[in-house]
């Protein structure tokens, strides 16, 4: 299967954000790239592996088939890890 990892504002456990982020990673977009082929969506707090953030939210972001960003709530690190993304695929091309 081909990986899919889901980038969003989280928050703390309990607050609008995280709740949020839960409803549409498992009611939208987990069941919709699921249906396409892809793995169930990884979020950064979900990584099974331990370890610090910081790299395994990068690996994620280099090293997924698919990334899904949700922009709701403008969060600078959601951008600033989609902008990671598109780093990592501008640089595969070269």
């Amino acid at each position: 299967m081909k990986s899919c990892f889901f980038i969003s504002r989280i928050g703390k456990p309990g607050s609008k954000e995280r709740d949020h982020s839960d409803k549409l990673l498992e009611y939208i977009v987990g069941p919709i790239v699921q249906e396409l082929g892809y793995d169930i969506p990884l979020r950064s707090d979900k990584d099974p592996m331990p370890g610090t953030i910081a790299p395994q939210v990068y690996r994620s972001l280099w090293e997924a088939d698919l990334v899904i960003a949700d922009l709701t709530g403008r969060n600078p690190n959601v951008y600033y890890e989609l902008l990671a993304r598109r780093g990592a695929a501008f640089r595969s091309r070269f």
